[in-house]
């Protein structure tokens, strides 16, 4: 009777509340698993956005869950061990638990970084935005994606031996592990939820295939590029006049920001040049050119970079370079000056005008310093940045703030 009894007590199960937060973990997750290897690489559009913001939903819902695992692991009772259990198959166990549980918080923790980092929205459910955990950082970006990534695969090697476990135990041992946990039916629809991965990826491949391609609408210029009469004599005299600079590139940027699902992105361009001349007695004289190389677009996340190149963005490998020059400049007042051009930019060339803020100093080696500073706003439509799809601007909005910083030298 004795051993009856403690057989029995064996047996005990989990109590609904830890059956509950299992298994719905246990669906959420590898929903999220299936999702998470698939949605990269569906095509760069709003349904992507879309399933991403699922994605981090449900993540920050798994957060919310493991919580409430760990609280409950501490205030009930758990189940009795089920006997006669070997010691490998013991330490196999605890080991796959620490696992989970590392995973649970790892996981959706290091895609709230990652999104942060990366200047992603953190939308839940498009309800509301979690804050950001820290600022803008691409090299925490590209760190948090890798350990999400690395997490990923753990999890998945973690699970599939947790069910080879559970089905060696009830199939095999015909012990009482799995009854404990309420999953005779449970594994059958946790194996279908597994194969969704292998369908999810094909599935991706098909809606890939036979989504319609959008058509690239070709940039016309609005403006036909004047290349101008030849100059007389006395004006390249003149030009010869005018002091030339040379532009500082540690302490020079060129820098803006953009909006993409109601979060601010800041970026910059990492490789730009400038022929300057420029004299403030001479503003009639003085010239810029400024040539941007696009494909060294920053914006914290090398995979928005890479689709920023892209046809429907600034379509580097047709327009490699973006291209301000000078036609006049105008005194505003102390130190403020505007000036006024074209922008030539995915092969559309328009007028261009912005105040800007000129202070002159001097270095310990006598150079003559000037720095400055300029912040205005383009529309990014206006040049065709944004081809399909792209062209609505519920997603990335159409208006760009342009922020100019330029120190120049010259002796």
């Amino acid at each position: 009777m004795a051993k009856k009894a403690q057989a029995r007590s064996s047996e005990r199960g989990y109590n609904a509340v830890a059956r509950g937060l299992h298994w719905v973990m246990a669906f959420i997750i590898i929903g999220l698993l299936a999702v998470g290897f698939g949605m990269g690489r569906l095509p760069y559009n709003d349904f992507k956005f879309e399933v991403y913001t699922w994605h981090k939903s449900f993540g920050m819902i798994v957060l919310w869950l493991a919580t409430a695992r760990v609280a409950w692991r501490f205030i009930s009772s758990g189940a009795d061990e089920v006997e006669g259990h070997a010691v490998w198959e013991r330490f196999l166990a605890k080991t796959i638990q620490g696992v989970f549980y590392s995973s649970f918080f790892v996981m959706p923790l290091s895609g709230w970084v990652m999104s942060s980092a990366g200047e992603y929205s953190n939308s839940f459910f498009g309800l509301f935005n979690f804050p950001p955990l820290t600022g803008k950082n691409e090299g925490l970006y590209e760190l948090t994606k890798m350990v999400h990534e690395v997490t990923a695969f753990i999890l998945v090697g973690g699970i599939t031996l947790h069910i080879a476990g559970a089905l060696k135990h009830h199939v095999i041992d015909r012990d009482a592990t799995l009854r404990r946990m309420g999953g005779h039916m449970a594994l059958v629809i946790l194996a279908l939820v597994l194969f969704s991965l292998p369908v999810m990826l094909a599935g991706q491949k098909l809606y890939k295939r036979m989504m319609p391609r959008l058509p690239v609408q070709e940039n016309i210029a609005t403006d036909e590029i004047n290349t101008g009469d030849a100059m007389m004599p006395q004006e390249v005299d003149q030009l010869s006049e005018v002091q030339k600079w040379r532009v500082d590139p540690e302490q020079s940027s060129i820098k803006f920001e953009f909006k993409q699902y109601g979060q601010t992105v800041q970026s910059n361009f990492s490789s730009w040049d400038a022929d300057i001349l420029f004299d403030r007695q001479k503003l009639g004289a003085s010239t810029v050119r400024v040539e941007i190389d696009v494909s060294s677009i920053k914006t914290g996340s090398g995979d928005r970079d890479g689709q920023a190149r892209s046809e429907d963005w600034f379509y580097a490998s047709e327009y490699p370079q973006a291209i301000f020059e000078s036609e006049s400049f105008e005194e505003m007042g102390a130190n403020q000056y505007a000036v006024n051009g074209h922008l030539t930019l995915r092969g559309v060339r328009l007028p261009v005008s912005f105040p800007f803020v000129l202070e002159f100093s001097s270095s310990d080696s006598g150079e003559r310093i000037a720095d400055m500073k300029a912040e205005f706003t383009l529309n990014r439509l206006d040049f065709g940045v944004g081809q399909g799809q792209w062209k609505a601007t519920d997603a990335v909005e159409n208006q760009v703030s342009v922020n100019v910083s330029v120190r120049a030298i010259a002796p």
